[in-house]
Order: structure tokens, then C-alpha cells, then sequence
């Protein structure tokens, strides 16, 4: 998503509470690559689908930018 600062961050959205607090530090653990770690994980109810079952990426993509505009 956009990032005043930066240009750009990488958010999460998982549907779980409990992958929201362990999820960066286990990545950081297993020696993931600083940038690729996320700034931000937000718990959301479901992930958007498409009509085939697949993830809508599009609605995804736009949740996170609505999620993360307050914060």
C-alpha cells in the first residue's frame, strides 16, 4: 500500500488474531529478507473471493489501502 514516508509498505491481512501477533516475529526468526517483512498485519474477517474461489486481489488490494489510511 502507499506509505507517505516510504512510497510503499507491505501490510498482511490474516483472518486470524492469533497469526496477527506472531506472524513478523516468527518471519524474523526464520531470516526473512528486512524488506520483505510487513509493517503492518490487520486481522479482517474473511480474505475477498472471486466467483471461482480465488483470492480477489483487486478487493484485497483496496481493503488494505481503506485499513490502513487511519493508521
Amino acid at each position: 500500500v502507499a506509505d507517505d514516508k516510504k512510497g510503499e509498505k507491505i501490510v498482511i491481512l490474516v483472518t486470524s488474531n492469533n497469526l496477527e501477533s506472531e506472524l513478523r516475529d516468527k518471519m524474523i526468526a526464520a531470516g526473512v529478507a528486512p524488506l520483505m517483512i510487513p509493517s503492518q498485519v490487520i486481522c479482517v474477517q474473511e480474505i475477498p473471493k472471486l466467483g471461482s474461489g480465488k483470492t480477489d486481489f483487486s478487493a484485497l488490494n483496496k481493503l488494505a489501502e481503506e485499513m490502513t489510511q487511519g493508521a
